[in-house]
């Protein structure tokens, strides 16, 4: 790059940015890099989207970009490796961000600040999950190499809570240990087999508002994590329930109340607190090679975060 302080940007043209064949780790020399499109993904470009395609020609090892500040304005984010994809740094994300594996062994793995309200779409080995309003998990296998269709064999869709269904956040596709991650608005995570559908809930964590936003899922470490309104503990200042987040393993076990730690107060029980967001991990952990480091939240859910 000839001005390295300056700011970039990938039209929404065809235009495609490629990381270094060699893979390993990088880190994006300019301010800002900004990639336009529409939202759509599509398979090796259009004319309505921008690419970054992240190579790897030494796989197993990562491929590793930090970005000063990385903004998906609608851009897509293409993984030809055979390993782990990671980005790390600052990703603003205005609009649907479209994240593609294009081999089997591929996975993605985002150690960055997240920022903005668009939404990110993991596409891998052809297959999308999505939830619903009414507590259904869906699978759709062809995606994109095909007509869109909707698996309704072997147990798909599968509503996670039957007896009491709410709206479900967004599923994260674990490509480690094969098992999709959602919560639902009634505060607990479920752990789905994406082959079976077999669901294993854990124990009720959200007692306040439910969740919002779908888990973190380290792939890695093997780590979920989630975010909770309320404990519903009466534990915190002048008996007010406790704002917390939960982290459990990727083959948790059904009634698992993983590990909690309390990152401010929420509300007195009866009354609803602010939602609880997710948070973000620091530069430690994202360069550590055993999961350790300081993960960031805003927590105080009864008051100004």
């Amino acid at each position: 790059m000839s001005n390295p302080g300056s700011t970039f940007e990938v039209l929404a043209n065809n235009a495609r940015l490629r990381t270094p064949a060699n893979g390993g780790t990088n880190t994006f020399p300019g301010a800002v890099l900004t990639v336009d499109g529409d939202g759509v993904f599509y398979n090796d470009g259009s004319p309505t989207i921008g690419e970054i395609r992240f190579k790897n020609s030494a796989a197993p090892t990562p491929c590793q970009v930090t970005f000063k500040q990385l903004v998906m304005n609608g851009g897509q984010i293409d993984a030809s490796t055979h390993s782990v994809t990671i980005i790390a740094g600052e990703m603003d994300i205005l609009a649907n961000t479209p994240l593609y594996a294009d081999t089997t062994s591929g996975q993605f793995q985002i150690n960055a600040w997240l920022t903005g309200n668009g939404s990110i779409q993991f596409y891998a080995n052809d297959t999308a999950y999505v939830g619903d309003n009414s507590g259904w998990l869906h699978k759709f296998t062809p995606v994109l190499n095909g007509v869109l269709t909707e698996v309704r064999t072997h147990g798909w869709p599968v509503q996670v809570n039957p007896g009491a269904p709410t709206a479900l956040t967004t599923p994260i596709h674990d490509s480690a240990s094969g098992n999709v991650f959602v919560e639902d608005v009634g505060g607990y995570l479920y752990l789905v087999d994406s082959t079976t559908g077999a669901v294993t809930p854990s124990a009720q964590l959200d007692f306040g508002v439910g969740f919002v936003q779908g888990p973190i899922v380290d792939s890695t470490a093997g780590l979920v994590y989630v975010f909770a309104s309320s404990d519903g503990s009466g534990s915190c200042s002048d008996g007010a329930n406790c704002a917390a987040v939960y982290e459990f393993d990727t083959t948790f076990i059904a009634g698992a109340a993983g590990l909690k730690v309390v990152v401010g107060n929420s509300t007195l029980s009866g009354t609803l607190p602010n939602p609880m967001y997710i948070g973000a991990f620091d530069s430690t952990y994202e360069n550590s090679e055993n999961g350790t480091g300081n993960l960031y939240v805003c927590g105080d859910t009864g008051g100004p975060p």
